[in-house]
């Protein structure tokens, strides 16, 4: 005994109950369907003058023809000659016009596990089981019907006829013509290349239409196996994957007979439903300008709508103190077109890097500028680094950076400001200080005791030194046997002496040697108050040596200290 049963084509047509003897049946032949791609064109014109459609078909207008067992979900047929009726399925445009109601009635040709599902929605679904649930079926249909069986590649399949008359019953013309979708072909996710779900377009169809990269897998003629995933939320035809997954078919005339069903694992069940139209997909295209971060710099397309065929082409931005890296990961092309092979929303994401400049200038610590600022590292990006060495200044040390200051070296990262200046502080070098004085203040005495020094011009202390400096301290050592005296008018001593010598203003007496403070501060050299001019005067008194000879009255001590005094 065959292990399910095949009935009458011709008989099934006209809802009879007759059916061959299993051994003289003859399962329908699969026939050569053209092929179209949507990209191509969509469905002509003259076959939506009545589309197939189920998915929103009151359940309660069913009407069940024959013997079926009802378990409340599912409805299974009793009998080959068992069949369903679709009351005013949809509405027929005839050529002059005129609208017709049509009714469609479901024959069996092969079962294989074929039954009617309740769906949720309210609406019925054609349903087939497979071996590994043969045990849902009820005892009753097995024994009649037979039980499930595969195919040489494992496919539990049913065929049905699908028979369109007008409402009163009489038989559509030879005029008559039609477009149904079999959506949701689902392929296995955990087996990608396996064929899982099947539709095939056994006989009466002349077209099948479908996007170019679809993910169904043509074996025959008319046959069509779902490949790569589970198409997703079948509510949702328009989006994701779905589209990949649907075909639309068109017929000629008042019958057609195709094949539904999956793997020996899986059940499938389907509907007729809304062919699949290239004008109702649609898509939204962004182009996006971002940081390192993924923060949106700027918004170059937001959200236009794109369908089949839409191109764009976008060009990247310049934004100030930013640099242009390259798209980001997963960011659709710059350049590109809506084809089946990319059916998403698109975003175009540009990648930008925040442009660093780093500077550094020299001070010292007064803040005065010792070297004007100049540029370490410009047009540095994330993951940049930089290093500067303190350069020599002339009489200047190199510090330390100022409290406020950029790292002497760093990497940019996230929180590097854009611009930044290391500022480099700096302290004078006091080895190299350099100052001229007078190496010896000539004195010549009068009859009265007076001392005359040499002409002011040619006492003077210089600043060599690249930086400011003052007398910080001064001492005078007397040389014997001169003795040196507050007052030589008023000395009892042999050889007292008394002289002062300095700036005018601010001369310093001999006897008690102080420098005025502020008085011999010396600008750095070059500059106005380098230099200090300084004059020298005396008296002595009860000198017993003799004088015509040159001779030492004292060594002066100058101390200098860098800056300036207050």
């Amino acid at each position: 005994m065959l292990s399910h049963m095949k009935g009458a084509l011709a008989a099934l047509a006209l809802g009879a109950a007759l059916a061959l003897s299993p051994a003289t049946a003859t399962p329908a032949l699969a026939q050569e369907i053209p092929i179209h791609y949507l990209e191509d064109g969509g469905v002509p014109v003259s076959y939506r003058y009545f589309t197939l459609d189920t998915s929103s078909y009151p359940a309660e207008k069913v009407r069940f023809n024959g013997k079926w067992r009802d378990t409340g979900w599912l409805v299974y047929p009793l009998s080959m000659s068992s069949s369903v009726t679709f009351p005013e399925v949809g509405i027929w445009t005839a050529p002059d016009g005129r609208e017709h109601p049509i009714d469609m009635t479901l024959g069996i040709v092969d079962w294989n596990g074929f039954c009617i599902e309740r769906n949720g929605g309210g609406s019925m679904w054609i349903y087939n089981l497979c071996p590994s649930n043969e045990s849902q079926i009820p005892t009753e249909a097995i024994s009649v019907l037979g039980h499930l069986s595969t195919d040489a590649q494992g496919n539990c399949l049913s065929i049905l006829n699908a028979t369109f008359t007008f409402s009163d019953g009489t038989p559509v013309p030879e005029s008559f013509s039609g477009v149904t979708g079999f959506n949701d072909i689902d392929g296995w996710s955990a087996n990608p290349t396996i064929r899982f779900e099947h539709v095939g377009l056994d006989d009466g169809f002349d077209g099948a239409y479908l996007l170019r990269d679809h993910h169904l897998s043509l074996s025959g003629n008319g046959d069509f196996f779902g490949i790569s995933e589970d198409a997703g939320d079948e509510k949702r035809l328009d989006s994701g994957l779905q589209p990949l997954h649907r075909l639309a078919t068109t017929w000629k005339g008042g019958c057609f007979t195709f094949s539904f069903g999956g793997n020996q694992n899986s059940p499938f069940h389907t509907v007729f439903g809304a062919p699949i139209d290239t004008a109702n997909l649609k898509w939204s295209l962004r182009a996006i300008c971002v940081d390192d971060d993924g923060k949106v710099l700027r918004t170059v397309e937001d959200g236009r709508t794109i369908r089949m065929g839409s191109t764009w082409d976008f060009t990247p931005q310049d934004i100030e103190g930013y640099t242009y890296m390259g798209l980001a990961e997963g960011s659709a092309p710059l350049k590109g077109t809506i084809t089946s092979a990319n059916m998403t929303d698109q975003t175009v994401t540009m990648r930008y890097a925040k442009r660093h400049t780093v500077k550094a200038v020299c001070i010292d610590e007064d803040g005065n500028t010792l070297k004007e600022p100049w540029v370490i590292g410009d047009g540095l990006l994330r993951g940049d680094e930089w290093d500067v060495t303190p350069p020599r200044i002339a009489d200047y040390a190199f510090k330390a950076v100022a409290p406020d200051s950029a790292p002497i070296r760093g990497t940019v990262d996230a929180s590097t400001p854009a611009s930044q200046t290391i500022t480099l502080v700096y302290e004078i070098d006091d080895s190299n200080l350099t100052v001229t004085v007078p190496t010896v203040i000539p004195f010549t005495m009068g009859a009265d005791g007076r001392l005359t020094s040499a002409s002011s011009g040619a006492l003077q202390i210089v600043n060599g030194s690249n930086f400011a400096i003052h007398v910080s301290g001064v001492s005078v050592a007397k040389q014997s046997p001169f003795n040196i005296v507050a007052d030589a008018a008023q000395a009892a001593e042999d050889n007292a002496v008394d002289f002062q010598f300095g700036v005018d203003s601010a001369l310093i007496d001999a006897a008690n040697p102080t420098a005025k403070a502020g008085s011999y501060n010396l600008a750095p050299t070059g500059d106005a108050g380098a230099t200090l001019t300084l004059k020298a005067q005396g008296d002595a008194k009860n000198v017993k040596r003799d004088l015509s000879v040159e001779t030492k009255l004292a060594d002066i001590t100058w101390t200098f200290t860098v800056g300036e005094a207050g």
